[in-house]
């Protein structure tokens, strides 16, 4: 099954008009982010030229505080079957994960509208095993880039899933089915609640029920990853344009000649834009729209009396829980809010108060580390990967949601060889912008 799923993911090319980049060739990255950066580290081991212009404080961006876990297990799609019913029943209580403030609705609805439409079984299922072959590389490729050179912290120590509900437990434990026959190892029990607390501690709170491992997945600490990636790619020759807002592009007929930005104009032969929720807005510079929504999360760290040594998920609650430095970082919620970095402290005492319900030993009154980061959210729950229409030397890479940090790696990967090829890989395909207009 390995083999399968490598075979899956390399895939077989399918011809562009865009043509092969010349070695001499610069390429404009926007965006240090994990896509950004993954990216910028495959075109320059391709030999090109590699430019990433950013606003400077993407450390603080979406790769910066969140939950780090690395889960191509669990990388279906968000639109699917039950959903809808999930998320209206969320947004009538307010202390739940899922929020949707009125003052951005209008600008949401039709997203929504798209949204809805693609919680079908059949729009699942095709999503499903797009993102299966995508990500099924991406484990690999950390060990990769560890192996290469690249300094970052990463645990190879299986998350736990806890639940409340044990039906709830049993229909996640069914949908993890649908992943076996892409290669990977699902689990096949539920642990009691005393096979918990054996397992960690801190899981007495009276919600706590059953739940279950998660095979052969791991955990990465974000901002150690996109550190090691920025040093990484300095010491390959790789420029950096930091602190500049881009005001738009230079172009001519098809082409993008150049970015201008608040502080320069950058010159470039081919472009990729990896900004994540701000890629819109740079889009439509490019009379391109992308229908992509931030989709905004939360997190802050706790001192707690029984450090978990491993990633927590809290399920019902949709709580994330991973030990970094000494603490617990706990991060959840879906805030559709628009595009703004404002922290908004009912959300973050909704995870508290999800939390509670699980985790003993710690007080909400010394939480550190608050922060906020806009997750690229689409309609069908895909991302935007491939060539700009309309332009011959423009390049997307945005949308990934929830699961930047386990598919930056294999999109950068992807995103480089249908750069510096010209050809689309056939593991592409379902992520291209195209598809909204079809």
């Amino acid at each position: 099954m390995r083999e399968h799923r490598r075979s899956a993911i390399r895939g077989h090319h399918s011809r562009t008009s865009i043509e092969m980049i010349n070695r001499n060739s610069r390429v404009a990255v926007i965006g240090a982010g994990i896509v950004g950066l993954c990216s910028a580290y495959y075109l320059r081991k391709s030999g090109v030229d590699v430019v990433v212009i950013h606003r400077g404080n993407e450390l603080e961006a979406a790769s910066y505080g969140n939950a780090g876990m690395l889960m191509p297990i669990d990388s279906a799609p968000l639109p699917g079957p039950g959903v809808m019913k999930e998320v209206i029943a969320s947004l009538v209580r307010p202390d739940g994960p899922i929020h949707l403030s009125p003052i951005a609705f209008p600008g949401l609805a039709t997203w929504l509208m798209a949204f809805m439409s693609n919680c079908t079984a059949v729009r699942h299922a095709e999503g499903l095993a797009a993102t299966a072959a995508l990500a099924g590389s991406s484990l690999e490729l950390y060990d990769t880039l560890a192996a290469e050179g690249v300094h970052f912290e990463m645990h190879k120590v299986e998350p736990l899933s806890v639940f409340a509900n044990e039906k709830a437990a049993h229909e996640n434990l069914r949908h993890l089915g649908d992943m076996k026959p892409y290669g990977y190892a699902v689990p096949d029990r539920l642990l009691s609640r005393g096979e918990l607390i054996d397992l960690e501690p801190a899981l007495k709170g009276q919600a706590v029920n059953c739940g279950f491992l998660v095979p052969g997945q791991r955990y990465v600490v974000p901002v150690s990853v996109t550190r090691g990636l920025q040093d990484k790619l300095r010491a390959m020759g790789v420029d950096f344009v930091g602190g500049v807002n881009v005001e738009g592009f230079e172009t001519a007929g098809r082409t993008v000649q150049s970015v201008r930005t608040s502080g320069t104009t950058v010159p470039a032969d081919r472009l990729l834009i990896a900004a994540g929720a701000w890629s819109s807005q740079l889009c439509r510079h490019l009379h391109t729209p992308l229908p992509v929504q931030a989709g905004k999360g939360y997190s802050f760290s706790i001192s707690i009396a029984d450090l978990p040594e491993r990633p927590l998920y809290l399920a019902e609650a949709r709580i994330a829980c991973t030990p970094v430095a000494g603490r617990l970082r706990l991060a959840g919620t879906m805030e559709l809010s628009g595009t703004n970095l404002t922290i908004r402290n009912n959300r973050i005492e909704a995870i508290c108060r999800g939390a509670e319900h699980y985790l003993v030993g710690w007080s909400s009154f010394e939480k550190q580390d608050l922060w906020t980061g806009m997750r690229p959210m689409t309609p069908d729950g895909l991302p935007i990967i491939g060539p700009l229409p309309h332009y011959d030397n423009a390049f997307i890479a945005t949308g990934h949601g929830m699961l930047g940090m386990t598919l930056g790696p294999p999109t950068g990967r992807a995103i480089a060889d249908c750069i510096v090829s010209g050809e689309t890989p056939s593991v592409l395909q379902p992520f291209r912008l195209q598809r909204f207009s079809q």
